[in-house]
């Protein structure tokens, strides 16, 4: 996902070991690499735009469930374009630690903490799923014909589009050619 740089805790790179920096090398080779795989062979799996105006258009007005879990400024910041080159420079330089993830990119660094990627969804607190299964009303709220499936395609209209949402944007992974597909990480998010 791209942000502008107030996203994050960004430091500037020039007030950094000043001294061990040599006087002509260009501030991204300076930095080491944290891994050993080229920019090539990463393969970044970006998240789907969601353009909600064209889905308000063809009759799926999203707009009120977004404002109710709190979504606008994350939705906001996936309305325009993302950059494979930017989130690959990143993850070549991260250092994953316990309590953040810290990273150089166009001679920035960034920080990346697990409380400011909360503070950007504006929710605070941990979702429990009630105990027992899903009630008949919920059931008939939200597949085609009332009975409990895991396919996609049994999903009314509505939800067929937040579920391509949540596999494209929320939690993406590689594109399939099966609208059902979903990875192990997806089926425990959903």
């Amino acid at each position: 996902m791209a942000s502008s740089s107030s996203d994050f805790q960004l430091l500037d790179v020039e007030n950094i070991d000043e001294a061990q920096r040599p006087q002509n090398q260009d501030k991204l080779t300076q930095i080491p690499r944290a891994t050993y795989i080229t920019v090539k062979e990463l393969e970044v799996c970006c998240e789907l735009m969601v353009d909600l105006p064209n889905l308000k258009a063809n009759g799926f007005n999203l707009e009120e469930e977004i404002q109710i879990q709190g979504w606008e400024m994350f939705f906001d910041r996936l309305y325009g374009p993302v950059y494979d080159v930017l989130i690959k420079e990143f993850w070549l330089h991260a250092h994953p630690i316990p309590t953040r993830i810290v990273s150089c990119v166009l001679g920035k660094i960034i920080i990346v903490t697990e409380d400011r990627m909360l503070g950007l969804t504006e929710k605070v607190g941990v979702y429990k799923a009630p105990a027992g299964g899903l009630s008949p009303d919920v059931l008939s709220e939200v597949f085609a014909d009332g009975r409990m499936s895991n396919n996609i395609k049994n999903l009314k209209n509505h939800y067929k589009v937040w579920a391509r949402i949540i596999n494209g944007c929320i939690h993406h992974g590689k594109e399939s050619s099966s609208p059902d597909y979903i990875n192990v990480d997806q089926v425990y998010i959903l």
